[in-house]
């Protein structure tokens, strides 16, 4: 190794072709064998650029409207950096993003589901690789009044009962949704009309993104909405998992947290079984 690192192996490895290592790295090769160090010193790379202020053009976005959110707060972002980069959003579901990105027209697509052999037979078409890259998962959960024993778990049947539209005026009491529940009145709370988190809700219970019903209480607070059903006995609403979070980190609302039987069982929402994709209203973005 000492004569690798020297002045003659150089000459060694120029009559035979190569480039010798210059006078820097002999150097750095000597006081590597000096010193006993050890692992990669030479091999790590050190890729360093910078993306100028100035660069411009535009990227187009489409696919599933469960994107919808994340990708206008990152282009946002982006957007303050490289003004001269623009971003068009045009979001009309699934099925359409597929068709137009394969067809080279969207740059990115939001999925909540991977491509169909269909739609990525038509990518390949086109000769178009698509490269996807997993944000993780998102969900929803429900938060009752914690004196209300009888929603511990609830059934994504009982859900759609519970939250379809066609239930405005006509479901008002808990044992209407099951015989096995007191008569207690549905005193039922929903973020603001059109809320991604409605669609959620619907899409993963029922399987469709159904309206929600009318005649519940909107308020676009999660921690209002967890703080009312706290008190109020038959009390029921739903919030994302990381709007649950700022409800535990407040601590001001003594909250149940509901099990959903999508099927397989009463699945309590936890980081856990969100990201391994057993709690049923959840999906992967």
């Amino acid at each position: 190794l000492s004569f690798i690192a020297s002045e003659p192996a150089a000459n060694v490895v120029t009559d035979l072709g190569f480039i010798a290592p210059d006078a820097d790295m002999i150097e750095r090769a000597q006081s590597i064998i000096a010193s006993g160090m050890t692992g990669r010193q030479f091999s790590i790379p050190r890729a360093v650029f910078a993306i100028s202020p100035s660069v411009s053009g535009i990227l187009n976005y489409g696919g599933s409207t469960a994107g919808f959110s994340f990708v206008q707060l990152t282009t946002s972002a982006v957007q303050a950096q490289y003004a001269g980069v623009t971003h068009n959003l045009n979001y009309e579901g699934q099925v359409a993003g597929a068709r137009r990105f394969c067809n080279g027209e969207l740059e990115f697509i939001t999925l909540s589901e991977p491509l169909t052999d269909e739609q990525a037979g038509n990518c390949t078409a086109n000769n178009l690789t698509p490269v996807s890259f997993d944000l993780g998962r998102e969900a929803v959960v429900l938060v009752a009044n914690p004196q209300n024993d009888y929603l511990a778990c609830l059934t994504t049947e009982q859900l759609g009962t519970i939250w379809s539209a066609s239930s405005t005026g006509t479901i008002t009491t808990w044992d209407q949704v099951d015989a096995s529940f007191p008569a207690t009145t549905l005193t039922l709370l929903a973020p603001r009309e059109g809320d991604e988190t409605s669609d959620l809700l619907m899409a993963q219970a029922v399987g469709l993104s159904r309206p929600v019903r009318t005649d519940a209480v909107s308020n676009t607070d999660s921690l209002y909405r967890a703080a009312s059903v706290a008190v109020v006995d038959g009390g029921l609403t739903y919030m994302r998992w990381r709007d649950y979070e700022r409800v535990l980190e407040r601590g001001d609302a003594a909250v149940r947290l509901v099990a959903v039987d999508g099927g397989a069982g009463c699945i309590e929402p936890s980081a856990a079984t969100i990201a391994d994709g057993s709690y049923p209203l959840s999906r992967p973005l």
